[in-house]
């Protein structure tokens, strides 16, 4: 049984080299190094979870609107136990990857995360992106630019994120389809461009082939109507935290 596990742990050890991260033979520091990081992404998720719980109602809605009953504390997350066990698997394959970048930078992405993370429950919520974590996203990916002296692939990610996500739902409109994107996910995708810098085409396609398929299989088994608007924000964070 343990060779079968170890054996499976290569298996996910040889995925995450496929994203870059350096690993080598599944061990018992590396079974600590696994449960450290699981134990990471709890706590991450808990933040975020809390930060998410006391945002106030102002935040939760657009310009054009006013906060409304269903805002309360109380009532926000419910049923979406799903998305925060994937949350937090992204999560720990994050920290896995993550953990030994130094203090300031390994500050500067946690809080990227918990922003995500904060994004994505407010969009599955109330399919608003509040501008503050896309501000504070934005902000911490120009510091990471500047402590890791990358400013060109942050302009770089910015620039297509945003500009491939305004194409797409260009394409929409001219097919006939309307405007199949929002402007807060334009800026989150911008947002999450500049952080991921050269991956941004990576992140854009995990977040297009994961939310087709799963809009796909929702359309397919009833649950969402064609055409019916659902949120976007969870996907796009979710590949940037894999890109992270």
């Amino acid at each position: 049984m343990v060779k079968s596990l170890l054996q499976r742990g290569d298996f996910f050890m040889g995925i995450l080299s496929a994203f870059g991260w350096e690993v080598g033979t599944i061990g018992g520091a590396d079974l600590v190094r696994f449960g450290l990081a699981a134990v990471s992404g709890v706590l991450v998720l808990s933040a975020a979870r809390w930060v998410y719980g006391r945002l106030p109602a102002g935040w939760l809605c657009d310009f054009d609107e006013s906060p409304w009953e269903m805002h309360l504390p109380g009532l926000r997350g419910q049923g979406q136990m799903g998305m925060k066990v994937v949350l937090w698997v992204l999560m720990s394959v994050r920290f896995l990857g993550g953990m030994l970048d130094s203090g300031v930078i390994e500050i500067l992405k946690t809080v990227i995360c918990i922003c995500a993370i904060v994004i994505s429950l407010c969009d599955a919520d109330y399919m608003i992106v509040p501008d503050q974590f896309v501000a504070v996203i934005g902000g911490c990916a120009v510091a990471l630019a500047l402590v890791e002296n990358a400013g060109g692939e942050m302009l770089y990610g910015a620039l297509w994120g945003g500009g491939i996500m305004v194409l797409t739902s260009a394409i929409g409109l001219i097919s006939g389809k309307g405007g199949a994107i929002g402007f807060g996910d334009v800026k989150l995708m911008a947002v999450c461009g500049a952080v991921a810098g050269e991956r941004v085409f990576v992140l854009y396609v995990l977040m297009a082939v994961s939310s087709g398929v799963y809009f796909t299989l929702m359309v397919a088994a009833g649950k969402v109507k064609y055409g019916e608007c659902q949120p976007l924000g969870p996907w796009i964070c979710g590949a940037m935290l894999l890109c992270l």
